[in-house]
């Protein structure tokens, strides 16, 4: 996490108990991440204590010699430094970085010629190994022979794809042993091809200047700080602990730097999220025009200190400085309906932005748009806008098929209660269908069928067809459904009500009551969730309660049900379900 004065108490704490009654504990990991804690916060003398001790582990044997090795090479130890990588090697001979940081010694040394054999071993046993061949070129060029050293580099730079993570990654295992020098000589003449006016990931600027700040050269530093500041923010997004240190450090020595804040809570804020908002906010008052820092604070304000009223102002910004994005009205409206936002203004909201949800590969925004529409009652525009526009379905794209589901059984609904029975059928059997722009497939377990058969029974027996509306039943009863409840188990109990199966009915809404209120008791996070998917609590609330509505309602407990139904709205604005059950109910009540 990065925390590591944090880490470092925790540690502490787990040292003294398990040498409270022991010299020597039976496993070193303690001592091996209290020394990794260490050597993180520049606290070297105490890292190397704990380190050594991690060695008495045969699990961390090989790793801490490895981490010793490092703080001996920054002292410039490089005999010591050699004495700590042979012991690594010898309970992990394929330690690669053990091998390559060898190689580097030596040839620190001038011992260029086995430098050079030793880096070829490792590309031997590792030909992806790019700091082997790295090495390879350094100790040719060292060596003087300047026309295999080009070609060293020329296959250094073409095997690695000039992909900016993999030098960063290289330049980082030089600087974790204090070889600045070469760290700066992987970016500049590897990566940068000498050319250090290039624009390219910011990381890769303010590395160098971190790195040229650890040689003492504070001018160039600075000047390399002010070169990242200047370059594009696009798909830059820092991952490694050591970018915490270097974004902070940049900030300090070019503090009208806007950019180093913002890409260190990008870094931070999935498991720092309060020090990550601080960090923006120091972003966005250094620089209040980009659009990135605004939907970053919307989100934060949101998802940190549940001030949606902070997070729409900052999203708004956002959308005014980048009107294009359909995924700022997209996470917009989820805080509006997490807020309960009137409807009608989250459905005009994104109305006015139309032209750019409808004119987008992603169709998240344009999902929540049709769901709006069906919401509202307006299922005819909805299923037009359906019709008229391609969903596709990736990982994290909001899906739209329900939408689709909703509005043709509302409609089939509402056309039935007019009399038209004939329309209505038509939307009933439309909603079982599985459109191709929509780019979905019937589910394994049935899905929505069973709700689907379920309604177009009920259609066919206000025509009078009972045997067609008894094969619905039939069919709804048998289709597959998920082993566990879910609502949908709820029209399998209907049906099964339908055909005279009453007590099989009334297990299954006891059983949807009982589901509900374990849930109602439990509202732990879905562990794969993943891409935004995730439930609020409240949404799990509102489930629950839908759950209990639904057993009660089956059972005729109308009161409890209605009651249910309600909080499941309250919950949940966006619940049509639970919203248009509620109101049946109401109606069957005023009658």
């Amino acid at each position: 996490n990065g925390i590591f004065d944090r880490a470092e108490e925790h540690l502490q704490a787990a040292m003294k108990r398990i040498t409270r009654n022991h010299t020597k504990p039976r496993d070193g990991e303690a001592y091996y991440y209290l020394g990794l804690c260490q050597k993180y916060q520049g606290n070297h003398e105490e890292a190397y204590k704990n380190l050594y001790q991690a060695t008495w582990s045969q699990a961390f044997h090989s790793a801490a010699y490895y981490q010793l090795a490092e703080l001996a090479c920054m002292k410039k130890d490089y005999d010591e430094a050699l004495q700590h990588l042979e012991r690594s090697l010898s309970t992990n001979a394929h330690h690669t970085r053990a091998g390559n940081l060898r190689s580097a010694i030596l040839r620190n040394m001038g011992e260029h010629e086995q430098a050079f054999s030793l880096a070829g071993a490792v590309r031997d046993f590792d030909p992806l190994d790019f700091w082997s061949l790295c090495e390879q070129h350094f100790a040719l060029q060292d060596a003087g022979r300047e026309d295999e050293a080009r070609k060293a580099l020329r296959t250094l730079i073409e095997g690695m794809h000039g992909y900016d993570q993999s030098y960063l990654e290289l330049s980082m295992d030089y600087a974790g042993a204090g070889l600045w020098d070469e760290a700066i000589s992987v970016l500049t003449d590897v990566y940068l091809e000498g050319d250090d006016s290039r624009n390219t990931n910011p990381m890769v600027y303010y590395f160098l200047g971190h790195f040229r700040l650890q040689k003492g050269e504070e001018q160039k530093a600075l000047a390399y700080f002010k070169r990242a500041s200047e370059q594009s923010p696009d798909y830059c997004f820092p991952f490694r602990l050591e970018s915490i240190g270097i974004l902070e450090e940049a900030a300090r020595m070019n503090p009208g730097d806007a950019r180093a804040p913002l890409y260190l809570g990008n870094l931070l804020f999935d498991l720092q999220p309060e020090r990550a908002l601080r960090a923006w906010e120091r972003s966005v008052a250094l620089d209040d025009s980009f659009w990135l820092t605004h939907r970053n604070l919307g989100m934060a304000y949101d998802r940190v200190e549940h001030n949606p009223a902070l997070a729409v102002d900052h999203y708004l910004k956002a959308i005014r400085l980048k009107p294009d994005d359909q995924r700022l009205l997209y996470e917009l409206d989820l805080i509006y309906a997490a807020a309960r936002e009137d409807p009608e203004t989250r459905l005009n909201m994104l109305r006015q932005h139309h032209n750019v949800i409808a004119d987008n590969n992603v169709s998240d925004a344009l999902a929540r748009e049709v769901m709006l529409l069906v919401q509202l009652g307006t299922y005819e525009e909805a299923l037009k806008v359906l019709e008229a526009n391609k969903f596709k379905q990736w990982e994290g794209v909001s899906k739209a098929y329900n939408s689709y589901v909703d509005a043709h059984l509302f409609m089939g609904w509402r056309l039935l209660q007019e009399g038209n029975h004939g329309e209505a059928l038509k939307h009933m059997q439309a909603a079982g269908e599985f459109p191709p722009n929509m780019m979905v497939a019937k589910p394994y377990r049935g899905g929505r069928s069973a709700e689907v058969l379920y309604f177009t029974g009920t259609v066919y027996e206000a025509m009078g067809s009972k045997k067609k509306a008894r094969e619905c039943y039939q069919a709804c009863v048998s289709e597959r459904q998920n082993l566990t409840l879910d609502e949908n188990h709820y029209y399998r109990a209907m049906g099964l009500g339908k055909l005279g199966k009453h007590e099989e009915a009334m297990e299954i809404f006891n059983g949807l009551v009982s589901l509900g209120e374990q849930r109602l008791e439990s509202t732990a996070a879905d562990f794969f969730a993943k891409f935004g998917e995730r439930e609020t609590a409240d949404d799990k609330l509102s489930n629950a309660c839908y759950l209990i509505g639904l057993g009660c309602m089956g059972k005729q407990d109308h009161e409890k049900a209605a009651e249910m139904f309600a909080e499941a709205v309250r919950l949940n604005i966006n619940h049509v379900w639970a919203a248009k059950y509620l109101d049946q109910i109401q109606n069957l009540t005023d009658k």
